[in-house]
């Protein structure tokens, strides 16, 4: 027998559903709606609703992980909206002597850019957004005043100071000295010389 026959209903189309309505259907499930009038507002079944439930911390998390990528009402992948941002940046470049050179700056060449660094080991990791906001506002980044040039400078030197001084200076004398004592089989005696001198070896 036909499951529509047996339902006393209408037979539902097969439709596959996005995954904003699935988070749509996710939020109505946690604000208390009834199964029952999801099923009836999205045309989907019972046992559609409860795997869209069983599935909800993977569909959430894709869910975000994708919502940050939308750029101007398009999907676009974060590479391509920093180069367009990036190419916004460069045609209103100003200065005289920039302008030639940005005028031979192409999609291509930021891509390239932003990629140089991928298999570089570095010891601090900035992500391409955060060196792409570094280009577009450099006065966010620089030093402001010249007093901390100044004592970071004066810092730097006495870092200097001190590891040359450590070079210079012999180390300091320890209390223990390793003595070598020709036996027959090459024995390794250890005294403790500044401690008791009157103790003897010991092997």
């Amino acid at each position: 027998m036909d499951s529509a026959k047996k339902s006393g209903g209408v037979k539902r189309k097969h439709r596959a559903s996005s995954i904003a309505e699935k988070v749509e259907v996710l939020k109505k499930l946690d604000s208390g709606v009834s199964v029952r009038t999801i099923c009836e507002t999205y045309s989907i079944g019972s046992s559609t609703v409860y795997d869209i439930k069983k599935q909800k911390e993977k569909l959430l998390k894709f869910f975000s992980d994708n919502t940050e990528n939308d750029f101007a009402g398009f999907r676009v992948s974060k590479e391509k909206q920093l180069i367009h941002e990036l190419l916004a940046y460069v045609k209103d470049v100003t200065n005289p002597d920039a302008k030639e050179l940005s005028s031979r700056i192409n999609e291509d060449v930021l891509t390239e850019w932003l990629d140089v660094d991928d298999n570089v080991p570095t010891v601090h990791h900035y992500t391409d957004s955060e060196i792409v906001d570094m280009v577009k506002s450099p006065e966010r980044n620089a030093c402001t005043g010249s007093d901390e040039d100044e004592s970071s400078e004066e810092n730097e030197e006495d870092e200097e100071a001190k590891a040359v001084s450590t070079l210079d200076n012999p180390l300091p004398s320890t209390s223990r000295q390793v003595e070598v004592v020709p036996v027959a089989e090459d024995v390794v005696t250890v005294s403790d010389t500044d401690d008791n001198p009157d103790s003897p070896s010991t092997v």
